[in-house]
């Protein structure tokens, strides 16, 4: 995990489908910018700042695509 990596949301989370950019990173925390507004726990969001293992849960450094076969 390092800053200006671009993570993808995890199918079944609020964040499925977003592109989420590392904007800094603490010992204990991620702060990420998406790619648009997202709404989360009824708010609207273009980013925030969350736990290490809450960012690691909800997104992915591989997009996750489904397939149609």
């Amino acid at each position: 995990m390092e800053k200006g990596e671009t993570w993808y949301g995890r199918n079944g989370t609020p964040y499925e489908g977003v592109k989420a950019t590392i904007d800094r990173i603490t010992a204990r925390k991620v702060s990420i910018s998406y790619d648009r507004i997202v709404h989360v726990d009824g708010s609207l969001v273009c980013g925030q700042t969350m736990y290490r293992g809450e960012f690691q849960r909800m997104f992915d450094p591989v997009q996750q695509l489904e397939l149609d076969l």
